[in-house]
């Protein structure tokens, strides 16, 4: 099996696991940057033991890492220029750029231009059971094939075996009975209401007036998740999918008056309920249209062309190096052009 690595999330996770602790130190006694560079050697034998143990889990008889280009060259940022403009200041490990450029030329290594490390796994990745990406990033579960997500200090390893159209589900955790039911489109109305298990109303909480009894969250796979996705955005990135970003007010304590931004639009739940009816990827194409025509009016295509396409992992590249971008209708030959940073059309590929 070829293991396809993660690269920007193994080595940044392990550069923010050892590096976290001490930030309030590091803030306190005004540390230069050559400070930071004694958990250098530290950082880069956890990076190559991490490696070889997920090559090993998986019996993998050959891997490469993939990295990201740097942002200015990311094709997002030509779709949309805002995109990940809100991690401007969220802290970042004094020694990623440099684990990130050791580990590359340690390993079998992939960084393409224009890329994201997820396009080229997504790129990288086949049906047949030959490979499995390796990550700790959901948007990656819109790809078919095998994944793994390694385990982490909240959560145990999970495989996960992507096929067809993929589906969506919605779990539902009583709070009384602390159980969960894995709704989907045949069962949803019925759970939502009543806890299979203790028969507790699910809709109205005991103890907090106007609140649930249960805690929801959507999970899914395949291109139904990339559907998903269009209608609820990525807030890490700055991706609105079928919503707006708008200004509000606190009214009360002591942030009252100051404005604050506060994203408008389909929710997770909201979401579920639009995409549950369809169990085709076209069929549920036409629901998120709808729902874009709906919000934008004119502007539809616009809006729906630059969520959809900076939520859509990258799997077809030419031999020339073009980037195929997403479009709702396949027949349209749109690529990006990573030498020139644009988008051009073909007549033919």
């Amino acid at each position: 099996m070829h293991v396809l690595l993660d690269g920007d999330l193994l080595v940044f996770s392990i550069c923010a696991a050892i590096e976290y602790r001490y930030k309030d130190i590091a803030l306190e006694q005004d540390w230069e940057d050559d400070d930071w560079l004694e958990f250098l050697p530290a950082i880069l034998k956890s990076v190559d033991s991490k490696i070889n143990f997920l090559v090993d889990r998986l019996a993998g008889t050959k891997y490469t890492v993939f990295f990201s280009c740097s942002n200015p060259e990311n094709f997002r940022t030509t779709v949309m220029p805002e995109y990940k403009a809100n991690r401007a200041n969220v802290w970042r490990p004094n020694n990623l750029k440099i684990a990130i450029a050791e580990t590359a030329r340690v390993h079998n290594s992939v960084k393409v231009l224009g890329m994201e490390a997820d396009d080229m796994l997504a790129h990288y990745q086949k049906t047949d059971g030959s490979t499995c990406i390796v990550t700790l990033d959901k948007d990656l579960l819109q790809c078919r094939g095998a994944l793994y997500r390694w385990e982490t200090q909240h959560e145990g390893e999970k495989f996960f075996s992507v096929t067809g159209q993929g589906h969506l589900r919605m779990d539902i955790k009583c709070k009384e009975c602390d159980t969960t039911t894995a709704a989907t489109r045949d069962n949803y109305l019925t759970a939502r209401k009543v806890c299979e298990y203790c028969n507790a109303d699910l809709r109205t909480s005991k103890t907090k007036a106007g609140k649930a009894n249960s805690k929801q969250e959507v999970k899914g796979d395949g291109p139904m998740w990339f559907l998903y996705q269009c209608l609820i955005g990525d807030s890490t990135d700055g991706i609105m999918g079928a919503g707006i970003l708008t200004e509000q007010k606190y009214r009360t304590g002591a942030k009252a008056g100051q404005v604050y931004s506060k994203r408008k639009g389909v929710g997770s739940i909201q979401a579920f309920e639009i995409l549950s009816p369809f169990l085709t990827y076209s069929s549920g194409l036409q629901a998120v249209k709808k729902v874009y025509v709906e919000m934008h009016g004119g502007r539809w295509t616009e809006e729906l062309l630059k969520q959809g396409r900076c939520l859509y992992m990258v799997k077809n590249i030419l031999p020339n190096g073009l980037q195929h971008m997403w479009h709702y209708d396949p027949s349209v030959k749109e690529y990006f052009d990573a030498e020139q940073q644009k988008l051009v059309w073909l007549e033919d590929e």
